[in-house]
């Protein structure tokens, strides 16, 4: 078994590169079960105000889409490209008006830092990346 790189990068919204962070390590198993969590997750209408952002989470040669109501239908990945031992985490923040992130450039810094607003987030994201600024919910 060897340990799966992470990266947290964001959708850019024009031409430019977007960040890209790799923000540390998992193992196989710990990669697995967090696609499993991942894949539990079903959408509700009236949730919509209780998160701001969802993300793609690419892996192997697949993508899985994690974002609020009908929001994966308007959203194409534009990550398409990662290597074999990577797990990237592709942000897309919905209003920075309503997370505070400056620009969608700032949104991995944002998290990484632990000022992410996103309940959603920090409950799949931040949990699982940074667990010493966003402790797992119970």
């Amino acid at each position: 078994m060897s340990d799966i790189n992470i990266i947290l990068t964001n959708m850019p919204n024009s031409l430019d590169k977007p960040t890209s962070l790799k923000v540390g390590t998992i193992s196989e198993q710990d990669e697995k079960d967090f696609l499993a969590r991942l894949t539990e997750y079903t959408p509700k209408e009236n949730d919509e105000n209780s998160y701001t952002c969802g993300f793609y989470v690419h892996y192997a040669s697949n993508t899985i889409r994690v974002a609020p109501c009908n929001k994966t239908k308007e959203w194409e990945p534009k990550r398409q490209i990662n290597k074999a031992n990577e797990l990237v985490i592709e942000m897309i923040p919905l209003s920075r008006f309503k997370c505070g992130v400056f620009s969608n450039y700032d949104c991995p810094n944002c998290l990484r830092r632990g000022n992410c607003a996103s309940p959603f987030i920090k409950k799949y994201i931040g949990s699982f990346l940074f667990p010493n600024k966003y402790p797992k919910q119970k």
